[in-house]
């Protein structure tokens, strides 16, 4: 895959973030109507990681209940839901709708973007409390160091993706290269959101008890997932 990704989206890509740019002409001209690029990544591995999301979010979710069986919910694990949620949709978002699809979609992208920014430090910060204070239990201590390595991965996605669409602002000759590491690195943290829910595969589906080794099984397909989707995307491929 080339940095840039397809040719047309690429292109209205840099002319939606052209206010962003210096006036000395190194933005393109906008493409001919009607070359758009909305929806374009509503595939296969977008709605099974919406499906996913659901599935771990919601109140009436076996996952969700198991959790409230085991301990009721403290103030640092519902902030920790609230941020984890929060990154997920936005990954969800703005993965559904790039700022290539126009110039509204653009600017949702870039709020959406931000309000994600501020869920994932949310998400982690609570999460690693929740983890090794709030809800630590000796036996569950594999489960924890696994939860807090998604984390470490999703910080780095996070910073990189940040600094990287920065740093395509800042030089309009290497945009369509930073834009591109920003892409995925935003794929990979949409991976990271997903690495709970991959976790809990074994524990959900085949009863593997939270404290046992086989639950690391489940952040495998995490491993491969950002890079199956974001294929997918460049390709223009339902699967």
């Amino acid at each position: 895959m080339r940095p840039g990704g397809v040719g047309p989206c690429r292109d209205m890509a840099r002319v939606f973030h052209a206010d962003s740019l210096p006036p000395d002409g190194s933005a393109p001209a906008a493409p001919a109507p009607g070359r758009r690029c909305f929806l374009r990544n509503c595939n296969f591995w977008w709605c099974l990681g919406l499906a996913m999301t659901l599935a771990g979010f919601l109140p009436m979710g076996k996952s969700m209940h198991a959790a409230q069986q085991r301990k009721a919910f403290g103030p640092w694990l519902i902030l920790h839901l609230v941020g984890s949620a929060g990154i997920a949709l936005a990954c969800l978002w703005n993965i559904l709708v790039p700022p290539s699809s126009g110039k509204m979609a653009c600017k949702c992208h870039r709020v959406v973007g931000y309000i994600g920014l501020c869920a994932s430090v949310l998400g982690v910060v609570s999460g690693l409390i929740t983890a090794w204070w709030e809800r630590f239990e000796a036996k569950l201590i594999g489960l924890f160091a696994g939860l807090s390595a998604v984390a470490a991965l999703q910080t780095l996605a996070m910073v990189m993706g940040y600094v990287s669409i920065r740093r395509a602002k800042a030089d309009p000759s290497q945009f369509d290269r930073y834009v591109w590491r920003h892409k995925c690195f935003m794929y990979l943290l949409w991976g990271s959101c997903l690495g709970p829910m991959f976790f809990r595969i074994p524990q959900v589906f085949f009863g593997v008890a939270s404290s046992s080794e086989l639950m690391f099984l489940g952040l495998i397909p995490s491993m491969f997932w950002p890079w199956i989707a974001l294929r997918a995307s460049e390709k223009r491929s339902f699967f």
